[in-house]
């Protein structure tokens, strides 16, 4: 599509866009960032047979334990797809959580292998509105839910 459009690639992307370095992800690691996995080629994880599925989660997990000399505990599904059998190799695998790309706040309904999550912005504003989103929908939960239960009660003296 570039060339079609007369658009030159560089040859490398951006430092900004680099991926960081096993150097720089065992600083972090050590600094106390959570360092996750993400399987090894990055493939969608509900299409694959049993076997590719089970050697994209368990050696993704080995490859940055070694490189970090950390436990790594978390895994983040590629493209957010994720079905019962993806669950269950992330669960033999080792890991005690997983990462969705759905974007929401977190009430126990899904569970630590479904986590949604709020997604960080480079730009503050739009991450701080992405934040208040989130607060104020579940101050609205919760509010909804506190009004069922005191009409509840109400009901109930009557």
């Amino acid at each position: 599509m570039a060339f079609d459009l007369g658009v030159r690639l560089p040859g490398r992307p951006p430092a900004e866009r680099c991926a960081i370095n096993w150097r720089q992800a065992r600083e972090m690691a050590d600094a106390g960032v959570e360092i996750g996995s993400h399987t090894l080629t990055r493939p969608i994880l509900t299409g694959l047979g049993a076997d590719r599925l089970r050697a994209e989660v368990e050696l993704s997990r080995e490859r940055i334990q070694n490189a970090i000399g950390r436990k790594v505990e978390t895994f983040r599904y590629p493209n957010g797809d994720y079905d019962l059998r993806t669950r269950r190799e992330v669960v033999i695998a080792g890991y005690q959580c997983a990462v969705t790309t759905d974007a929401w706040l977190n009430d126990g309904r899904d569970g630590p292998l479904a986590l949604r999550r709020i997604h960080g912005e480079y730009d503050l504003a739009r991450f701080a509105d992405s934040v208040d989103h989130g607060i104020r929908q579940q101050y609205q939960r919760v509010v909804k839910k506190e009004k069922k239960s005191f009409l509840g009660l109400a009901k109930a003296e009557l």
